[in-house]
């Protein structure tokens, strides 16, 4: 196996080995640096990270499940170390991640073994099945008498507005996801959005970032005395978009 820079020529091969927003970025030719594992004129695997301050931070690695255990995934970090010699401003290789799933905990233990040590506790995405949340008395929808007319989902929320909130996210937070929000991968017949005097006061954004599972990605209940009891009203009317879909 071998390793080849991923340019725009060659990309596409190794776009199923990317995350969706790190191949996004690399279309954009935005500042992210992306090398790939190729077996002959097989495409094999990927890894592609962004310089932050002296740390380079790996924000995409994959491997071909045929293919691991067989010093791909070695080989592509060892590169990554390699080139980071090179640069003196960059002293820190850092890699992020979640634990959703058994092979999470594979990456754990190969990550250990390439050197990486524990500077943050592990995280855990934890579920549960919708049909199980139904009994849980805070959801019941009976505890209001009516939605208040507002509050709407994203897919009756006029693009402007969205735009509007998007480019105010970058002001005053930073955008919590890779794309702008009116582009991004959002399920906007559940997120939810408080529209009052033609602004997006608050919001739920859910995504299916996780194996596909509905995640709540982001959550915004606003500045205002109520914004405790409006968010317990977003997520009720959340949870009954969720149902009905």
């Amino acid at each position: 196996m071998d390793v080849t820079i991923i340019n725009s020529e060659n990309r596409a091969y190794f776009q199923s080995f990317l995350l969706p927003d790190v191949y996004a970025l690399l279309e954009k030719g935005l500042p992210i640096s992306a090398i790939g594992l190729v077996d002959h004129d097989t495409a094999c695997g990927a890894l592609a990270g962004y310089q932050e301050d002296s740390t380079f931070r790996i924000a995409s690695f994959f491997i071909a499940p045929s293919y691991r255990n067989k010093g791909g995934g070695a080989l592509l970090l060892q590169t990554i170390k390699q080139v980071l010699k090179t640069i003196p401003s960059l002293t820190v290789l850092q890699v992020r991640y979640t634990v959703t799933r058994e092979d999470h905990e594979a990456l754990h233990s190969f990550l250990h073994h390439m050197g990486f040590k524990d500077v943050t506790p592990e995280e855990t995405i934890y579920s549960v099945a919708l049909s199980d949340l139904q009994h849980v008395s805070f959801l019941n929808p009976k505890r209001l008498n009516a939605y208040p007319p507002e509050l709407m989902p994203f897919s009756k929320i006029p693009d402007i507005l969205i735009k509007q909130l998007d480019r105010a996210m970058l002001v005053e937070d930073g955008r919590p996801l890779a794309e702008p929000l009116e582009q991004s991968s959002i399920d906007k017949d559940i997120s939810i959005g408080y529209v009052v005097q033609k602004k997006i006061a608050a919001y739920l954004l859910f995504d299916h970032s996780f194996d596909g599972q509905l995640t709540l990605a982001y959550a915004n209940s606003g500045t205002s005395n109520n914004a405790p009891e409006l968010f317990s009203v977003m997520l009720r009317q959340a949870f009954q978009l969720a149902l009905a879909k």
